[in-house]
């Protein structure tokens, strides 16, 4: 009953620090993405990451866990759904 879920190592690199990002769930069973090397990388998101860079700035593309639509890090809502986006950066 006690048991924890172990972290998914997914093939992408922390936008921060460039360590590996792993896939890990909250106590409630939500997932959610953050760098591997935490707590030295604070790096964490809700939204679905990706290796996709805008073609235009070159920012990481990330995808809305509710909709699917392509995000980057420097909005703050989902353009399609309006879901509030956390990217929790240093």
């Amino acid at each position: 009953k006690n048991t924890k879920a172990k972290d998914t190592k997914l093939d992408l690199n922390c936008p921060i620090c460039g360590s590996e990002i792993v896939s890990k769930f909250t106590k409630s069973k939500k997932q959610f993405y953050s760098c591997s090397a935490f707590p030295k990388c604070k790096f964490s998101t809700w939204d679905i990451p990706t290796e996709e860079k805008c073609p235009n700035c070159g920012i990481d593309i990330y995808y809305c866990p509710d909709c699917g639509a392509p995000i980057s890090v420097n909005e703050t809502k989902c353009s399609r759904c309006g879901v509030e986006i956390e990217f929790e950066k240093e």
